[in-house]
C-alpha cells in the first residue's frame, strides 16, 4: 500500500513539474517539441516503477472471488425469499377472497412454499384458522383446491389452543 501511495505522490509531483514547464515555454514553432519532450517526461515517471520492479503486480484475486461469492449467495437467498414471502402473501390474499366470497372470515391462513430445483415455486400447504364453521365451507375449499392445486386444512381456533 506504501508503494501505491509513493508512486501517486511521483505522478502528481510529475503531473506539476511537466504543468509549470509546459506554461514557461515560449508558444513559437518549439512548442511541439516542448510538448512532445514534456508528455515523455510524463510517460517515464509513469512507466518508471514499473521499470524498477517497485510495483508488484501479481495480486491474489483469489480472496476477492470468495467474498463476490458470498455476497452473490447472500443476495440470491434473500431474493428467493422475499419471493417467497411475497408470493405467500398473494395466495393468501386469494384465498381470502374465495372465503369472503363464500361467507368464511379466517382468522389466519398460512401459506407454505418453497422454490424447486427447476425454479418452480410450488406449495406444501396452505392452513385456514376458523374460529367457527360458517358459510359454505365446502365450496370454498374446493375452489381454492380448484384454483391452486392444494388441498386446504382448516383449524379451528379452540383446535389450536
Amino acid at each position: 500500500m506504501e508503494t501505491i501511495r509513493n508512486i501517486a505522490a511521483a505522478l502528481c509531483g510529475a503531473l506539476v513539474v511537466t504543468a509549470i514547464f509546459a506554461m514557461l515555454t515560449p508558444s513559437a514553432g518549439m512548442n511541439r517539441f516542448v510538448k512532445l519532450a514534456v508528455r515523455l517526461f510524463f510517460l517515464l515517471c509513469i512507466v518508471a516503477p514499473f521499470a524498477r520492479g517497485e510495483v508488484n503486480l501479481n495480486l491474489d484475486t483469489s480472496r476477492y472471488f470468495s467474498a463476490g461469492e458470498t455476497v452473490k449467495t447472500d443476495l440470491s437467498t434473500l431474493a428467493e425469499k422475499q419471493l417467497l414471502e411475497a408470493f405467500s402473501q398473494n395466495v393468501e390474499t386469494g384465498v381470502s377472497g374465495i372465503l369472503q366470497k363464500h361467507g368464511i372470515t379466517a382468522e389466519k391462513i398460512q401459506i407454505d412454499a418453497h422454490i424447486e430445483e427447476e425454479q418452480r415455486i410450488e406449495f406444501t400447504t396452505i392452513e385456514i384458522t376458523l374460529e367457527q364453521e360458517s358459510g359454505e365451507l365446502g365450496d370454498a375449499l374446493s375452489e381454492i383446491r380448484t384454483s391452486y392445486g392444494v388441498e386446504a386444512s382448516v383449524l379451528y381456533n379452540r383446535d389450536a389452543e
